[in-house]
């Protein structure tokens, strides 16, 4: 798999495309204020609240809410992560053994505290390049303690600045709707290089010997696009690969007719917001009837935007099996059918469309 992506990256890029190395949030590492590594992918699932700090700020006392914050929530998911940086006005001079002592005695905090940072200039460290480029608004970090929401999925759901504190409503409010929704796994949702994906049926179970589609699922960020089977001057069609059960088959792509795109002296054709490939399955009549069909499908695609992002899912989809005719899904039933009539319309023998 690293061959491929650098063979693609070196295509985009003699293109005049840069390709990401960092994929989502998920990707970095980062070292905890007593000097431990510490990989964000180990907080998954969890929601985060990504805090710079500083000892000598006029917002320092804003450590007791975001600790009060943390103890209330804790238990549902919420971690509030703290990195201290001294980029205004040397309100954050001392070491990581210091920091850490005055925010244990000054204000109890427990919540997890990393290693002193950059968080803006030319030293910025890349987790806070990621996180001010890719939220919404952009730009750099205004002050100490500016905060950014992160959702189960790794996504950057909202900023505020220095002067919205931890227990303000608004912050309040999106903390508590991240927390309502499920992880990922739980919801058999990945999100990756800015898109959300599933695998999704139009059909709430199986019937042996029956036929029925099933779909990869992309919804992209805002400004964000991924390409149609034919990319054109540039770029990657999403691939799937299947791990079925015995006898199960699965067709091929249902390629939805894409936009087409100019820049520069480019041309590509690609789906942005929302897009449902779909796939047919097919299920043997020897499938028993009273148990469980899971559909598994590695999924690799390239995610466009000013840069390039690589991404992959590994998703899985479990449909019980039954012996009578299965009932749409109501869920997806206006995706799929927004599906079915975005296919290219396919010639009569007498020419008509």
């Amino acid at each position: 798999m690293k061959r491929i992506v650098l063979l693609v990256g070196l295509l985009l890029l003699g293109q005049g495309v840069s390709v990401m190395a960092q994929e989502s949030l998920y990707s970095f590492t980062m070292k905890t204020i007593d000097g431990k590594d510490q990989p964000l992918s180990e907080y998954r699932g969890k929601v985060l609240l990504i805090v710079n700090t500083a000892s000598r700020c006029g917002f320092t006392q804003q450590y007791k809410g975001l600790e009060a914050l943390y103890q209330r929530t804790k238990d549902r998911g919420l971690v509030v992560m703290g990195f201290p940086a001294n980029d205004f006005m040397g309100q954050e001079p001392g070491n990581n053994e210091e920091i850490q002592q005055f925010c244990r005695l000054n204000y109890g905090v427990t919540f997890p505290m990393f290693a002193k940072i950059s968080v803006k200039g030319p030293s910025t460290h890349p987790l806070y390049k990621y996180l001010t480029e890719f939220s919404d608004p952009p730009g750099p970090i205004s002050w100490n303690f500016n905060k950014f929401l992160i959702d189960r999925s790794g996504r950057i759901i909202a900023r505020w600045g220095s002067r919205t504190a931890p227990d303000a409503k608004e912050l309040a409010a999106k903390v508590e709707e991240a927390l309502f929704l499920p992880s990922p796994a739980q919801a058999g949702i990945a999100y990756n290089a800015h898109t959300q994906v599933e695998l999704v049926s139009e059909v709430q179970s199986v019937q042996p010997g029956g036929r029925f589609h099933v779909a990869v699922r992309f919804k992209m960020d805002p400004g964000w696009h991924i390409y149609w089977k034919d990319p054109g001057d540039s770029g990657m069609a999403p691939a799937i690969q299947w791990d079925l059960p015995s006898d199960v088959t699965a067709g091929s792509i249902e390629w939805p007719r894409p936009r087409r795109i100019e820049l520069d002296s480019l041309v590509n054709y690609v789906y942005e917001g929302e897009v449902l490939l779909m796939v047919p399955i097919e299920a043997p009549i020897s499938l028993p009837a009273g148990g469980e069909m899971v559909l598994r499908a590695a999924v690799r695609w390239l995610s466009c935007e000013k840069a390039c992002v690589l991404g992959q899912a590994d998703l899985s989809l479990a449909l019980p099996v039954r012996r009578e005719a299965p009932l749409p899904d109501a869920r997806w039933a206006k995706a799929f059918s927004k599906a079915r009539k975005g296919l290219p319309q396919t010639k009569t023998e007498g020419g008509a469309q």
